[in-house]
């Protein structure tokens, strides 16, 4: 059923390693880097990866690791991409004649994708504008996070989209902003998510006369990176400053991934159709989209509410 490398039997780290260099063959920098986080996580953790093929993948051992899975509570997404790439090892071991294909087919029926459960595909994690106005005023004004969390939160960007922003993307008389390149977690600059990820967002006036001045104060060039232009910041230091300021501003926690939700989210209650929101959010297909429109009546109408109270507030504010 196994082949052999060489004098002796070929290990499961082996074939790892030998799968691991094919990655950059077929994927981009950052998918890669998730990959192998994945592999080192989960995989490497579950396998006795010294063992030869034969012993180490059993039945046995591939029930384990969907169990051990399947313990960590993850979301349902992230479980089947654990799952997937440990098929695609297997089946790059098949292709290669290291495992038979019967074999290889018995171990990935096991791997079966997991179902969400109801209708509701994730909890969604986000924030209403009163909410997002707490967290954003907790800033002082000349503090550099702040612009970058306005930036990102009425652009809806991702993080490395926001990352990869130069001053020659930012047009103050049109009032636009490129979005097309990504700085990934190596420090590289790359291609966005997807295609429709390229856009160019329009901007408030408001938040044009910020990026003007904020230009100004940092004697920015067109080639500078907006933000961090002499050493980029990492992720986790943007994070932990988000973490500081929910904390601060008393919101509720969400993810700065959750940035984006909320951004969708208020979209969505204000009444802008599903296909502009997906355009604004640079979805390949409406169906991601939609994953705010399977949220439930009691969700959405807390949405509304929200908006429509602080809507109200801000009018008789304006009245006073």
């Amino acid at each position: 059923a196994i082949s052999k490398i060489g004098s002796g039997d070929l290990t499961l780290e082996d074939l790892i390693n030998l799968y691991d260099k094919t990655l950059e063959l077929n994927f981009k920098n950052q998918s890669c880097y998730n990959k192998r986080l994945i592999i080192s996580k989960y995989i490497n953790k579950q396998f006795s990866i010294e063992k030869d093929l034969n012993n180490a993948l059993t039945v046995q051992s591939i029930e384990r690791f969907k169990n051990k899975v399947l313990e960590y509570n993850l979301g349902y997404k992230r479980v089947n991409e654990i799952f997937k790439l440990l098929k695609d090892i297997l089946d790059y071991a098949a292709e290669r004649d290291y495992l038979t294909y019967e074999l290889s087919n018995k171990f990935k029926t096991i791997l079966k994708n997991v179902k969400s459960k109801g209708k509701v595909q994730e909890k969604l994690c986000f924030w209403t504008n009163e909410e997002w106005d707490s967290f954003i005023n907790s800033f002082d004004e000349k503090d550099k996070f702040k612009l970058l969390f306005e930036v990102d939160y009425k652009c809806a960007l991702r993080l490395g989209e926001l990352l990869a922003l130069k001053w020659n993307d930012f047009n103050s008389d049109k009032k636009t902003i490129l979005v097309d390149e990504s700085y990934d977690n190596l420090g590289n600059i790359t291609t966005p998510k997807n295609v429709s990820s390229n856009a160019t967002v329009s901007l408030s006036s408001e938040l044009v006369e910020k990026l003007i001045e904020f230009k100004k104060e940092t004697c920015g060039d067109e080639d500078d990176f907006i933000f961090f232009p002499d050493k980029h910041t990492s992720r986790t230091t943007i994070r932990r400053v988000m973490e500081k300021h929910i904390t601060m501003s008393g919101v509720p926690y969400i993810k700065f991934h959750g940035l984006r939700h909320s951004c969708a989210s208020l979209l969505l209650a204000k009444g802008i159709p599903m296909k502009a929101i997906q355009e604004w959010l640079g979805h390949s297909n409406l169906e991601t989209t939609l994953i705010y429109d399977y949220a439930d009546t009691e969700m959405k109408s807390g949405i509304q509410n929200a908006t429509n109270a602080y809507a109200a507030k801000k009018e008789s504010d304006m009245e006073d």
